[in-house]
């Protein structure tokens, strides 16, 4: 037991671009038949996302702190 390592599947590897966030293929812009650099955004260690899913991702995830924050003056005001 525990002597061989795991053997990781195609199931555990993402395929070649496909976004990081969204697990989708990146989408091509402009039709050329290649993705664009407004399309995909690599990170120095290889990961490929796409900025339409950033942005989403950023706009989404800013809510949920206002949300939160929110919450949390509204309980701070009720303790004081």
């Amino acid at each position: 037991y525990g002597t061989q390592p795991p053997r990781l599947t195609t199931v555990s590897q993402l395929p070649f671009g496909h976004c990081c966030l969204n697990l989708s293929p990146i989408i091509e812009e402009g039709g050329g038949g290649a993705t664009t650099a407004t399309a995909a955004v690599a990170t120095p260690s290889g990961h490929i996302y796409s900025r339409e899913a950033i942005v989403q991702y950023l706009l989404t995830k800013n809510g949920e702190l206002k949300k939160q924050k929110a919450e949390y003056e509204r309980r701070r005001l009720e303790v004081e």
